[in-house]
């Protein structure tokens, strides 16, 4: 754990891959996040299982502002990959981001998926970057 945190010291982009659904790969990412030192390095996650026609309210929920559970699913469920992301260990992921991190220092999470239309898996014109970051981790799986 302390050899990948200490990768943020030399890299702008550290890459963890996962098995789709995968309690082990989750156990890892989130204790990852709950690692305070994560907190001091990380600017931004970005997660393949966010669509990023969500992103303000993926914003608002890792910001710990309200959003109730029927609005923050379709995060991770109204995708171009219909049940991939429909296990728990994604929505485990955002809440502990949102939990283990001081407001004042919380890293952004950015939906990485092709942004599709919300119920529709059409294509949208949507997307949302993060500009000027310097660190970025992602949960996207390596090929």
């Amino acid at each position: 754990m302390d050899s990948l945190i200490a990768a943020f010291d030399t890299a702008n982009l550290v890459a963890l891959g996962e098995g789709h659904w995968a309690r082990e790969d989750s156990r890892f990412r989130l204790s990852l996040v709950r690692n305070p030192a994560f907190a001091r390095k990380v600017d931004d996650i970005v997660v393949e299982f966010a669509n990023p026609v969500y992103q303000a309210v993926l914003d608002r929920f890792v910001a710990g502002g309200p959003v109730a559970a029927g609005e923050l699913q379709p995060v991770w469920r109204d995708t171009t990959q219909p049940g991939a992301f429909d296990s728990p260990v994604y929505e485990e992921f955002l809440i502990a981001v949102r939990a283990a991190t001081p407001t004042s220092r919380r890293p952004r999470a950015s939906g990485f998926l092709p942004p599709t239309t919300p119920s529709t898996g059409a294509p949208s014109s949507h997307w949302t970057t993060s500009q000027g970051r310097c660190r970025v981790a992602t949960a996207r799986p390596l090929p």
